[in-house]
């Protein structure tokens, strides 16, 4: 894991590797971990007429574009890679890294998943889940677009992840760059929230006024199709008073090994899981369709942007879990899985 300095390729034909993020948190903690950047000094341009700007640099032994999507979705990924493509003829692997909804447990063998938790896609499925109904949404009657297999040469790499040696390989040195990353000056809002903060609620419990004379329209309730207010979107858990006692025990959280580098750093120690990841146009704020989707599809996380890449570029996505894909959804961990997700890009990297 030395820090050694390299000389800048000659031209754009000398990328191999992109990386997209799309949002700032998320561009920022990937930036942090950059080796080098080779802007301002070296200006490798771009195609004519493409609008997007690139960064730059090496992450480890290889060299890296970098880029910021302009906004959320698959639309704006799709768009995005082609001019990256335009640009950057010669990349054979797009990382698509950030933030997800996670389901709570893993397929195979039901592994707690909890916030800061990172997902690798073994696959990814676009989902089109129709039109939005309160806040569930009305899933058409398949999930709609199997993507293809990734090509043989990721299919190889991330079987070679999935063994105990290299799994246990990347997991160190995520915990590792994590580390490093967060104890860098202006990453101090990127600290670990808590294991008090990471908040599982029953499936059925939903994100409304709990108090009757709040709110006419929450008090209406009857069933999980009845709608909530807008207003109960915009509160916290803490101002809506979700009741404690509806939460889901963790083990990892309350038994689980915690990581303590020195006396800055206390945190519960990430976890990366391979699985099947589905890419739609909207945020999955359902834990009835998030379990839906695990238990008849095997999807483990939900996110906005792999699709759009995927038939561009040799794809893999890695994002770190910032939310339960359910009404009780928080920004509050975004910053934090940020984190963990570049960790784990650059630890991959180092095995790529």
């Amino acid at each position: 894991m030395t820090n050694v300095s390299r000389p800048p390729p000659r031209d754009r034909s000398g990328f191999k590797i992109a990386i997209i993020c799309v949002l700032k948190a998320e561009f920022d903690a990937v930036e942090g971990l950059f080796d080098q950047f080779w802007e301002p000094d070296h200006n490798y341009g771009k195609a004519e007429k493409d609008p997007i700007v690139y960064r730059t640099g090496r992450i480890g032994a290889h060299d890296v574009v970098l880029v910021f999507l302009p906004g959320k979705g698959n639309i704006h990924s799709a768009n995005v890679a082609s001019s990256l493509r335009s640009s950057f003829n010669s990349i054979r692997l797009c990382l698509v890294v950030g933030t997800c909804g996670g389901s709570p447990l893993t397929v195979e063998d039901e592994q707690e998943i909890i916030l800061g938790d990172v997902i690798i896609s073994a696959g990814v499925v676009y989902a089109d889940f129709g039109q939005e109904f309160c806040d569930e949404l009305v899933m058409d009657d398949n999930l709609q677009h199997s993507l293809g297999r990734p090509n043989l040469e990721i299919r190889a790499f991330l079987n070679k992840l999935s063994s105990m040696r290299s799994n246990s390989q990347l997991r160190s040195d995520t915990l590792a760059y994590l580390s490093q990353l967060l104890q860098k000056k202006n990453y101090e809002t990127y600290q670990y929230p808590g294991a008090d903060k990471d908040k599982l609620y029953e499936k059925t419990y939903r994100h409304q006024h709990h108090i009757p004379t709040q709110c006419s329209i929450c008090s209406k309730i009857a069933d999980l199709r009845d709608p909530v207010c807008n207003h109960s979107r915009a509160l916290t858990c803490d101002e809506l008073l979700c009741d404690d006692n509806m939460l889901v025990r963790r083990k990892r959280l309350h038994d689980g090994d915690v990581m303590s580098n020195n006396s800055q750093l206390h945190i519960v120690e990430p976890l990366i899981h391979l699985g099947l990841v589905a890419s739609s146009d909207q945020t999955v704020r359902s834990a009835i369709l998030r379990q839906k989707l695990f238990n008849e599809k095997g999807v483990i996380a939900f996110e906005m942007e792999g699709a759009g890449v995927w038939d561009t570029f040799p794809t893999i996505v890695i994002k770190g879990v910032c939310n339960y894909a359910d009404s009780h959804k928080t920004r509050g961990w975004q910053k934090y899985a940020s984190a963990t997700a570049a960790a784990c890009l650059k630890a991959l990297l180092r095995q790529w």
